[in-house]
């Protein structure tokens, strides 16, 4: 009942469930039921909207920064554009902006279907780049699969905006332009050779070339010296775990609420990552 945002499905496939058909059968968040998966045996993953259980409102991606968006209705949507998802539910929720982002992939008789993209609420944007999750995830595996013989696990990513004098990152606290910080929790083949400086130095500089390739508009930063290569760091595993155990701690979040945040927002969360990184050495 839910969204594979990390690419587990990939994982289980690889390790425990080889061989055993995967699939989310409906797009579910703690608001209700967003979607039903038609398809189950499609490789990706394409969900019907329940219109009959939720009234739906879609914000077009270019006006989800307005402080007032229009919206429209679930008959005004158009195949291929990207929408945030507004739902009122009988719950009590009314205009609920869910922060899923889903683009319209056709329609199932009469009735739109869709598939999931990011969250809005973890874009990286320094200078209106609005890079999304979905780009990153696929920059990601690529520079995973090109650098060694690893799995990723899990990932977080910040802005270097969100240091401070207490948590400046090591390498690049002198650093004049922005950049973003990744957080990588691997499993790696035992036969991979690679050093962990090599690693991280190596991560860094794929994933600065694979985001210039896919984004266009980070690629102009760079080339314009407006942002800096991003910084890498290898954490050990159960990191991610322990992350989960310190938001639910420092929020009013219950485990069966809690998603674990690909973007880092607060300070608070960058040095505890910041320190696991440090401990791992």
């Amino acid at each position: 009942m839910s969204i594979d945002i990390t690419n587990l499905k990939n994982t289980l496939a690889k390790s425990y469930a080889e061989g055993v058909p995967m699939f989310s059968h409906c797009y579910g968040a703690t608001e209700g039921i967003i979607g039903l998966n038609m398809t189950p045996l499609q490789e990706e993953e394409e969900f019907l909207l329940t219109a009959s259980y939720t009234i739906f409102e879609f914000i077009p991606e270019k006006d989800m920064s307005k402080p007032s968006p229009k919206t429209l209705f679930i008959n005004e949507l158009e195949v291929g554009q990207i929408y945030e998802v507004v739902v009122t539910v009988s719950s009590g929720l009314y205009r609920f902006r869910l922060g899923d982002v889903v683009q319209v992939t056709g329609y199932y008789q009469q009735c739109p279907t869709v598939k999931f993209l990011y969250r809005s609420g973890a874009l990286l944007n320094l200078f209106g780049e609005k890079l999304n999750q979905a780009v990153l995830l696929e920059v990601l595996n690529d520079v995973i699969t090109n650098v060694a013989d690893a799995e990723l696990i899990q990932y977080a990513a910040a802005e270097s905006t969100l240091l401070t004098n207490e948590n400046l990152d090591g390498s690049k606290d002198k650093q004049k332009q922005p950049y973003y910080i990744f957080f990588l929790e691997l499993k790696f083949d035992a036969s991979s050779s690679l050093s962990e400086d090599l690693q991280t130095i190596e991560f860094g500089k794929l994933i600065d070339s694979s985001l210039g390739h896919r984004h266009h508009y980070y690629r102009r930063l760079r080339h314009g010296n407006q942002i800096a290569k991003p910084c890498v760091h290898l954490v050990r595993r159960g990191t991610f775990a322990k992350f989960k155990e310190y938001i639910l701690e420092n929020s009013t979040a219950t485990a069966n609420q809690i998603k674990m945040p690909q973007k880092l927002r607060t300070p608070g969360m960058l040095t505890f990552m910041l320190e696991e990184a440090k401990s791992k050495i």
